[in-house]
């Protein structure tokens, strides 16, 4: 077995183990991140690199923030 101690995380578990930086990063990038995520030149390599099968149907990534929704509309 693979010891996280001995060989470090997985870049997967980098990824994934990150929730808000991707959240960050997917704000950030909204209009590009949404068209590049339906790609298979983008998903294939995503596959290889994260172990995500390039068939998962991803979440949509928003620009504006739930915070920046919520000043405009409360």
């Amino acid at each position: 077995m693979i010891t996280v101690k001995k060989h470090g995380r997985s870049f997967y578990h980098k990824i994934i183990g990150e929730p808000e930086l991707l959240a960050k990063a997917g704000t950030t990038f909204a209009p590009l991140a949404n068209p590049m995520m339906k790609t298979k030149l983008i998903r294939t390599p995503m596959e290889v690199l994260t172990g995500i099968d390039r068939k998962t149907i991803l979440p949509v990534f928003h620009f504006e923030t739930f915070r920046k929704w919520m000043k405009k509309n409360v």
